[in-house]
């Protein structure tokens, strides 16, 4: 089975630039426009990564971490945030900070291999 790899953004350029990057990828990308679509599909069908986008409202993002710690079994998931993001100190001390589209695909690539 493939790794399961959810990108949040309410961006749809964003969101539509994150599938051709991981078209050469070995994983199901998905995408949620909102935290709250994502926390739905998050909690019925939990994805193997989960990638916010630095876009993202800090003050959703923040409540999006608070549920995620709150429940053991999302707390495990690997997140990786895509572009700047203020208030890094939110975030779970794993969290993996990427800049670039080129380290994007690098560190997505390595995440699926392993997986």
């Amino acid at each position: 089975m493939l790794p399961q790899v959810l990108f949040i953004s309410q961006n749809s350029r964003t969101r539509r630039v994150y599938h051709e990057l991981t078209q050469n990828i070995t994983c199901e990308p998905n995408s949620a426009r909102a935290i709250a679509d994502a926390l739905v599909h998050i909690i019925l069908t939990p994805p193997d990564l989960i990638i916010l986008d630095g876009a993202l409202p800090i003050f959703e993002v923040s409540m999006f971490l608070e549920v995620l710690q709150k429940k053991p079994s999302l707390k495990r998931i690997p997140l990786f945030v895509f572009g700047l993001m203020e208030r890094r100190h939110l975030f779970p001390a794993d969290t993996k900070f990427i800049e670039t589209n080129n380290d994007f695909v690098r560190c997505l690539q390595d995440f699926c291999s392993t997986v």
